[in-house]
């Protein structure tokens, strides 16, 4: 695995409909070469709240069928307010590579179905942050050919939807 490392830039944007945070996640080409050399490059932001819940967004190079892909996760992690918060968490959410200069090449997965296999990911967690779900988005190659690399780093991001 990969070195870990966090957030430089963090903004957030929210509403009574959804909460949305961005992160960029700098060190791109160093995450593209961990991944080459040792099969995967794992990028982690520092942990946000959501409409109160504690996450944590990862960036993931790994391989399938012969290419190297972008992945973007959601994790839950402890919180202060767990508590008083639903539990198991069933919020659909969208996890985006953002392109840069042009919005309409953003790529983006939405999480809506919530089954069994899914449970432990979204239970109260205990002392860590639980294991996060998500979705490859886009191979390496077509991230830095259209245009998705800036300054060494690539923008994700995360919007619950109610």
């Amino acid at each position: 695995m990969g070195t870990v490392h966090g957030a430089n830039e963090t903004l957030t944007r929210s509403s009574r409909a959804a909460a949305e945070q961005f992160w960029t996640a700098v060190g791109f080409r160093e995450m593209v070469n961990d991944a080459k050399s040792s099969g995967r490059g794992f990028w982690l932001s520092f942990q946000f709240k959501l409409k109160g819940y504690t996450t944590q967004l990862s960036l993931v190079a790994d391989h399938k069928d012969g290419k190297l892909w972008l992945s973007v996760f959601l994790h839950l992690c402890p919180g202060s307010k767990d508590k008083s918060l639903a539990w198991p968490f069933r919020t659909p959410f969208t996890l985006s590579i953002v392109h840069p200069t042009n919005a309409s090449k953003t790529v983006s997965k939405t999480f809506e179905k919530f089954g069994d296999g899914d449970s432990r990911a979204f239970q109260m967690p205990s002392s860590k942050c639980n294991n996060g779900r998500g979705f490859r988005l886009i191979t390496v190659a077509d991230a830095e050919q259209d245009g998705y690399v800036f300054s060494n780093a690539v923008a994700v991001s995360v919007q619950l939807r109610s």
